[in-house]
């Protein structure tokens, strides 16, 4: 019975090596590395075309092979963008400008600083002969040789850039800042951030004798021993520090010249509307730390805290902390870690919520909005839509979106209202809406190909594979994200990358590297 066994495994073999074809197309030299993103395989109807790019580790350049050119030195785009290209050029680095196809460079190194979407080149930094330079496009200045660098803020009209040079007499290392073309300093250290509206003016923190200070005229002559925390509210910055590093005790300083503690013993809390809650010590330490907690001198109630770094918070007069149900026993305090809520002075006391629902919690001017447990979404309270799976409000009260899940695809919705696809706006479009010929649904815990206007599903596949599908939708491959083999309608046949589907063959194509030799496979359906 055996012998049965294996004659007829023998008989079965050439049939199926005929439907895959395996050429060999190049051996990479000693210190030769393929580059996997400029490779690509052009289907045809004898076969395919290739292009392979390859980089030497010791001279940068970059060499393409094609059926006719075998190792030319080439430039070769490393990112292609709607406005800018980057690329090498015997070792060197440029970007060009799409539209007018003004090229930049090639210098050792380059780095545009640039708006995708409004097509504005502000500026950009390069290095040659071992020197830094930054040539700034806002207010047509130009700065370097530079120590050192760091770009703070850009747009079109602002440009601030922090640069460290030595001074000759002293020997030490001497940091100024340039904001839009005028240059302050020297500092010790420099740093900038750009506040959120324009009511509230930039923050610069510097330090001097070993000690750091805030560069606004309500902080004026306090020191720091630490980089001093800073948040940004409505009417200004809330700085919290200590006079020395060691100090347990730190000082929140507001806007408005008040100064509150903050330590183990109480903390004070400040939301973007410059509200304060204040927060008393009761038990225990960590994150498991029992507060008694007030607002405006009314008694909230007992919990342990934790801050969110949510950023559309400053929409709203919530604060950026949420109070997670605790008990004290013995005075030691037990946190519920799925029972939280949230507290605003217009709102009062919000929850219970679960640590799911916190994080599918959103802020904008005038309330908030959560995904329930169950899907539901709902706005200040009240239920607005089932089987919801995200909603987006920084277009609020504009616009709002969400979308809902319906089987295998979701529906969009705009202010409460379903919209028809064509409706939707161009950086919602990657959702399995139902004009996708393809899209991965799940199934259990395994994931699908659903195949627009067929019923069955292709799989089951990983959720990180990338995948491919025949033009009948009978057939798929897919590079299988947990160990890069490639398998066709399930089975596994060799590792590989850069996977296709040839229409006039029938077949897929992708590549393979073993060593050194680089493979094209063909694999006839």
């Amino acid at each position: 019975m055996k012998n049965i066994t294996i004659l007829l495994l023998l008989t079965l073999w050439p049939a199926f090596a005929l439907a895959q074809e395996k050429e060999h197309l190049l051996t990479l030299h000693e210190g030769e590395m393929l580059d996997t993103d400029n490779t690509t395989v052009q289907p045809t109807s004898s076969g395919a075309d290739y292009v392979i790019t390859t980089q030497y580790d010791y001279d940068g350049k970059y060499y393409r092979y094609t059926r006719s050119v075998k190792g030319e030195s080439v430039g070769v785009d490393i990112r292609l963008g709607e406005f800018i290209t980057t690329g090498k050029e015997d070792g060197k680095e440029y970007f060009r400008i799409n539209a007018t196809g003004k090229k930049y460079g090639p210098y050792e190194s380059v780095s545009p600083r640039y708006d995708e979407k409004k097509q504005l080149l502000y500026g950009y930094s390069y290095e040659e002969d071992g020197n830094n330079y930054f040539v700034d496009q806002v207010n047509n200045k130009s700065y370097g040789p530079l120590d050192q660098g760091g770009l703070w803020h850009i747009d079109e009209k602002n440009l601030v850039y922090s640069y460290a040079e030595t001074d000759n007499e002293t020997g030490k290392l001497e940091s100024f800042l340039i904001e839009n073309g005028e240059k302050s300093g020297p500092y010790e250290q420099v740093s900038y951030r750009m506040p959120g509206t324009a009511a509230t003016p930039p923050l610069i923190v510097y330090m001097e004798n070993g000690k750091y200070y805030v560069k606004l005229q309500q902080y004026k002559g306090i020191a720091f021993g630490a980089y001093p925390i800073a948040s940004e509210i409505r009417n200004g910055w809330v700085i919290e520090g200590a006079a020395e590093r060691s100090d347990k005790v730190k000082w929140i300083y507001l806007p408005d010249g008040q100064k509150l503690e903050s330590s183990q013993t109480v903390k004070h809390l400040v939301n973007y509307q410059g509200n304060v809650m204040k927060a008393e010590h009761v038990a225990g330490g960590g994150s498991d730390a029992a507060y008694k907690v007030s607002f405006k001198g009314k008694e909230i109630g007992t919990y342990a805290i934790k801050k969110s770094n949510r950023s559309d918070l400053s929409n709203s007069d919530f604060f950026d902390h949420f109070l997670i149900r605790v008990e004290v026993s013995n005075n030691w305090p037990l946190a519920y870690r799925d029972e939280n809520y949230l507290f605003s002075e217009s709102r009062g006391l919000i929850g219970p919520l679960t640590q799911d629902e916190i994080r599918m919690t959103y802020f904008f001017p005038g309330g908030y909005a959560t995904i329930k447990a169950d899907s539901t979404l709902q706005m200040n309270g009240k239920n607005i839509l089932e089987d919801v799976i995200m909603t987006d409000y920084r277009d609020y009260p504009e616009n709002w979106w969400a979308f809902q899940q319906r089987g295998d695809y979701v529906y969009p919705y705009r202010n409460g209202k379903e919209i028809p696809l064509t409706e939707l706006p161009e950086q919602y479009r990657y959702y399995n809406t139902e004009d996708k010929p393809l899209v991965k649904v799940k199934r259990g815990d395994e994931y699908f190909i659903r195949v627009k206007g067929l019923d069955k599903l292709l799989g089951p596949i990983d959720k990180y594979d990338a995948f491919t599908v025949s033009g009948d939708g009978k057939h798929y491959a897919v590079v299988r994200g947990i160990d890069d083999f490639v398998a066709v309608d399930g089975k596994v046949v060799t590792k590989g990358f850069n996977i296709v589907y040839n229409e006039k063959l029938n077949a897929f194509h992708w590549f393979d590297q073993e060593g050194q030799k680089i493979y094209l496979y063909t694999y006839k359906l």
